[in-house]
């Protein structure tokens, strides 16, 4: 008798707890399925400590993390399209916020060549003054200043595709120069550029590059190479 009043007690103990296991288990297969911040969330409220809640909890921490990865990757999108488009106001919430000034994007291009390239001498001026390495590189070696030398040296392209004025190139030339870039590397394109051109033929108007430009980066050159002579 008391060997049977004991099963039936532990058969009533048992039995909620194989039906708690049993929801436990379906509402996080539900909750897998979703695959969402908020299922695991819903899980973890009612399921504090089962079998399941580690496994949750883990995923949920997961999501959370690419979820704000993301939101990293398009706040520095923005930022990048900001600086190529000449939204000064979007690229200076960008640095208030203690975002990287020299950021880059998938082609190895940073804000301030991206600014540069399109003309937008505010946002260059903005990012120069924020601490912007003005002698970056990419991969292939070319900087802001060598990349405004490279449209230089081909005006008709230049002013067809991008709208930028001679006047605007040399105040782009002169503050990128005033800020330190290297300006031997900018002269040694140049070079290249017209050998390249009296190889291929008699050189063409369109690849001498304006006498304004060509006089700021001959004045700067011989600046720094007296700097570098003994006293």
């Amino acid at each position: 008798m008391w060997t049977r009043y004991i099963g039936y007690v532990a058969a009533g103990l048992l039995f909620p707890c194989l039906v708690g296991c049993a929801t436990a288990k379906s509402d996080f297969a539900r909750a897998r399925r979703l695959d969402s911040v908020q299922a695991y969330d819903q899980f973890l409220q009612r399921y504090p400590t089962s079998e399941f809640s580690r496994t949750a909890s883990e995923r949920r921490k997961e999501l959370l993390r690419l979820q704000a990865e993301r939101a990293r990757k398009q706040k520095e999108e923005a930022y990048l399209t900001a600086a190529e488009a000449g939204d000064t106001r979007e690229v200076q919430d960008w640095i208030a916020r203690g975002g990287s000034i020299d950021l880059r994007n998938k082609a190895d291009e940073t804000a301030l060549m991206l600014a540069a390239h399109r003309g937008h001498l505010e946002v260059v001026k903005i990012l120069l003054d924020h601490g912007a390495d003005v002698n970056a590189r990419q991969q292939n070696g070319s900087t802001a200043l060598t990349d405004i030398v490279s449209h230089a040296c081909s005006m008709a392209s230049m002013l067809m595709g991008y709208g930028m004025e001679e006047q605007r190139l040399v105040l782009l030339v002169r503050v990128l120069v005033d800020a330190g870039a290297d300006v031997q590397s900018a002269l040694q394109y140049v070079d290249r550029k017209l050998q390249i051109s009296i190889n291929n033929g008699p050189v063409q108007e369109d690849f001498i590059l304006p006498e304004d430009v060509r006089q700021i980066l001959l004045s700067a050159s011989v600046r720094a190479r007296e700097r570098g002579k003994p006293r």
